[in-house]
């Protein structure tokens, strides 16, 4: 009985986990262009690297929940059904897609498969993004 009563404790947690990303993590058609392209401010560095994560509701479970623990990022969330211009403009087939940006240049897109799961690790991720470090 206590097992049950923790799994089904746990269930809900596990999936606000998920896809719950704070509010200041999402962007939008209105707001996109502004926040990734913004260059030789105070408020960013010329040689930040930003993932950008699109994202639907439809296909939750897949997203990409493990973002917290990427280093030397930063991260945001586009729900594609909130965003058509820009899902459109960055030719996204597939949810989630991860983009890593550096300098306001794509530098590597990774792309869910046909099981709507990215076929790469967050260890192969931050790999990447180092790499991108000066």
């Amino acid at each position: 009985m206590k097992k049950l009563l923790l799994l089904v404790f746990l269930f809900p947690i596990t999936l606000i986990s998920q896809s719950y990303v704070p509010s200041q993590y999402w962007l939008d058609d209105s707001n996109y262009e502004k926040v990734i392209n913004k260059k030789d401010t105070l408020e960013r560095s010329k040689e930040e690297i930003i993932v950008v994560e699109y994202w639907a509701e439809f296909n939750e479970k897949n997203c990409f929940s493990t973002w917290p623990q990427l280093k030397n990022t930063l991260y945001y969330r586009i729900d594609i059904a909130k965003s058509p211009i820009i899902y459109k403009k960055y030719g996204i087939t597939t949810v989630p897609t991860l983009l890593i940006i550096k300098n306001g240049e794509i530098k590597y897109k990774y792309s869910a498969g046909i099981n709507l799961q990215l076929p790469i690790t967050l260890e192969e991720i931050q790999k990447d993004i180092n790499g991108l470090i000066n």
